[in-house]
């Protein structure tokens, strides 16, 4: 169950530059409004979920997948599942992927998100969060790579891909790769590498 990071990220890319997401991201990252900013990105990880073939759950984006219907599972700001029927699918699924939206700057509270997705079985972990300026984005990597690390412990078997996106508002006339920065983590390295 096992998905591939660069294509996930590739059809992200492709909502993203739609009409409808593209100016609202640009405009709430401009102005800093991270709340507008994790509404509309929000609704564009579901959308590429959907684009997938899953059905995502997300606040403002209920699905009736397992047997209690919510918008958020497990606290989770996105979760996905495979969109199968229940004669081919069991009531109870794990999740094709799971992703935390965190638009608060400490990190800590960054770190946290990481670890709630690395706590859960799935195909694809993905967590976006934010900096105002993109020279701050490499510490911030960095310091969380150390976070996956010290969480996988003994357990270097789990090779499920996991994407950091990092907002930034520094770039503004290169949308979205001068307000995203992909990074994947490298299971051989042991490190966050730049996806693109």
């Amino acid at each position: 169950m096992t998905i591939d990071v660069k294509d996930w990220y590739y059809r992200l890319r492709q909502v993203i530059c739609r009409s409808e997401f593209a100016e609202e991201l640009r405009k709430a990252a401009l102005a800093n409004d991270l709340r507008q900013w994790t509404r509309v990105l929000t609704g564009a990880v579901v959308e590429t979920c959907h684009s997938c073939g899953w059905r995502a759950s997300a606040k403002g984006h209920a699905a009736k997948v397992l047997p209690v219907p919510r918008q958020e599972y497990l606290g989770l700001d996105v979760i996905a599942f495979n969109s199968g029927t229940p004669e081919v699918d069991p009531r109870w699924r794990l999740p094709m992927a799971v992703f935390e939206l965190e638009n608060r700057g400490s990190p800590d509270i960054i770190a946290y998100s990481l670890w709630k997705v690395m706590v859960v079985r799935c195909g694809l972990r993905g967590v976006f969060c934010y900096r105002r300026q993109s020279e701050k984005v490499p510490e911030l990597v960095s310091s969380l790579g150390q976070v996956v690390e010290e969480s996988l412990g003994t357990s270097r078997g789990d090779d499920t891909p996991l994407l950091l996106v990092v907002g930034t508002r520094s770039k503004a006339g290169m949308f979205p790769d001068g307000f995203f920065q992909p990074h994947f983590w490298d299971t051989q390295r042991r490190r966050f590498r730049s996806l693109l």
